[in-house]
Order: C-alpha cells, then structure tokens, then sequence
C-alpha cells in the first residue's frame, strides 16, 4: 500500500463512523506510508476529507479532528508540517471517488 504514493496515486485512510481515532492498523499503514513520502520529499502531500457511501457526512468537527489525527501522525514520521495541504471541498474534492466509509484520501503534487 502506497508504493505509487510519488507517482501522485491516492492512498485512502479509513475511519469508523462518525470516529476521529485512528485504528491500530490505519496507524500502521501511515507509518509505512510516511516512508514513502519521506522519499518524495519535494513534493506536496494534499489529505482530503471524504465522505462514505455509508450514510451522511460526518460533522466538521469530526472532519477536522480526522485530518488533524492523519497530519499528526505525518509529522511525527518526519513529514514537514509545511508540505501537508488539507481539503474539506472544492472541486479536488469533487474528483475524489467515495469509499465505502469516511475517510481521508492522501496524494502528492509536485
């Protein structure tokens, strides 16, 4: 998982239901994933809040503390804070497929 990461494929983290806590194995796939990125390091990484075909979106706050959890977890693997852009909508947002439950969706642009 997230052997494309620098090749600006996405890679998906996924939550529980209205849940901000990351899973024991949603930890362990971005620390993996933070290694990876550590090799791109002139690129962007862009997290992007989405939603899951699971029913509503989640509040903002919950939004907000799921994207805070994933860039959290990011630095603490040695990613720079100035190279993480958040996105709650717009149209990159728009682009993004569901999933079959809320998450954050996590690419790199140059």
């Amino acid at each position: 998982m997230g052997s494309s990461i620098c090749r600006h494929e996405a890679s998906r983290i996924y939550f529980s239901a209205h849940e901000a806590k990351l899973s024991k194995s949603a930890r362990e796939v971005l620390v993996r994933l933070a290694g990876r990125l550590n090799i791109c390091a002139d690129q962007t990484i862009v997290l992007i809040a989405v939603s899951g075909d699971d029913g509503l979106p989640a509040p903002p706050n919950i939004v907000a503390e799921r994207l805070g959890v994933v860039q959290q977890t990011l630095v603490s693997q040695a990613i720079s804070p100035a190279r993480i852009e958040t996105v709650t909508d717009g149209p990159l947002l728009e682009r993004v497929p569901k999933g079959p439950i809320g998450g954050i969706v996590i690419v790199t642009k140059p």
